[in-house]
């Protein structure tokens, strides 16, 4: 939490981890195949090889590049993998499951596999706005502040609670681009009119005035 890198592999790809990510990378990984484990958020720019495709494996599914920049993420508690593709194409396929792709995407597309095997895509998306993060950006547009908490935590490194849980209802909109968490928490409750009482990692949200 609160970490981000790139790495380059030894083909040449590069990929950038987003906070609280773990990438597993095999040490014969380019020789026959290319498979990672990724558990997080990562963004790939893939050193194509059709002979060879990068196989992005999940807890959910597998994203399959097809010549690509792509962002994936598959956090546990998000129960399913999501890919946005910048350029290219990637497939997207269920765990152990043969034959052809559930999704195919294109540049500006989202594809989502959920945890039981649900297959959605989604046309023309703000690829920016899901890829934000790369650029060390965390952008909220009318998010449930619910939703937003746990990003914030991760980004942040930090225990953020909700002195009233009704709060989780209020909805947000803000771009944070500031590594500060002081600053960053400050300029939440700001939007919402919230006050923080902060404690080292510890941090509460308390309303400066009674809600309905």
């Amino acid at each position: 939490p609160g970490q981000r890198a790139e790495i380059t592999l030894r083909d040449g790809s590069r990929v950038i981890l987003s906070v609280d990510t773990r990438l597993r990378v095999p040490g014969d990984y380019g020789v026959r195949d290319r498979p990672v484990e990724l558990e997080g958020e990562a963004y790939f720019v893939v050193r194509h090889d059709a002979r060879r495709p990068m196989l992005v494996r999940t807890m959910y599914g597998i994203a399959e590049d097809l010549g690509t920049e792509f962002g994936v993420r598959a956090y546990r508690h998000d129960h399913d993998v999501q890919v946005t593709v910048r350029e290219g194409a990637v497939a997207m396929r269920r765990l152990q499951a043969a034959g052809p792709p559930v999704l195919t995407l294109g540049p500006g597309d989202r594809g989502i596999l959920s945890a039981g095997g649900e297959a959605t895509a989604i046309t023309d998306v703000p690829v920016d706005k899901y890829l934000s993060w790369t650029t060390g950006r965390l952008v909220f547009d009318d998010a449930p502040l619910r939703t937003v908490i746990p990003e914030l935590a991760r980004w942040y490194d930090l225990d953020i609670q909700l002195n009233d849980s009704s709060l989780g209802d209020e909805r947000i909109t803000i771009v944070l681009t500031t590594e500060s968490p002081d600053e960053a928490m400050s300029a939440v409750a700001k939007v919402l009119d919230l006050h923080v009482i902060r404690a080292e990692r510890s941090v509460r949200f308390v309303p400066l005035r009674p809600r309905r």
